[in-house]
């Protein structure tokens, strides 16, 4: 995953699709279509989410995009500098993959936003200090984000572009 090394263990996930019968997985965006067919192998209904941090047309230039996440980055305050700069670039060529998913959100409240997520969010490099409980004391694009995700995992949502 761009300069990071990461690595699934198939066996694990094996184990994981024959013992349960609802599997969550947060991956690079490269690892889905491997995870897909592992799972579709195996007899599961599979459901693949693309956050899109920007909306995803032909109009969208590269360097507007690139600049967004790079203000996002920074915002959050949790990579290097070098590191920050290297996800910024590879944005574009990731958003391209987008059209590979059952299921494309534009995202309305990224990491950084603290007052969207609580404890669950990050800025200049502090976790947010509200304690959340409940998905309603998320902020509420925070909360049609989770709401979203999970009326996609229960199959409600037929595959497509989400925005709140």
């Amino acid at each position: 995953m761009r300069s990071d090394w990461q690595a699934i263990d198939l066996l694990q996930i094996a184990d994981l699709l024959r013992s349960h019968d609802l599997v969550f997985a947060e991956v690079f965006y490269t690892f889905g279509p491997l995870l897909s067919r592992l799972a579709s192998e195996r007899g599961f209904t599979t459901y693949s989410v693309f956050l899109l941090p920007v909306d995803k047309n032909p109009y969208t230039e590269r360097e507007a995009i690139i600049s967004l996440m790079r203000e996002k980055l920074e915002r959050r305050g949790t990579d290097t500098a070098k590191k920050i700069e290297e996800r910024a670039q590879s944005a574009p060529t990731e958003m391209q993959a987008a059209c590979q998913f059952s299921h494309r959100l534009l995202n309305p409240a990224s990491e950084d936003n603290i007052k969207e997520w609580g404890e669950f969010g990050t800025c200049k490099g502090v976790k947010g200090s509200r304690t959340i409980h409940s998905i309603e004391e998320l902020g509420a694009d925070a909360q049609w984000l989770v709401k979203t995700f999970v009326e996609i995992a229960k199959g409600n949502l037929r595959p497509g572009d989400y925005r709140r």
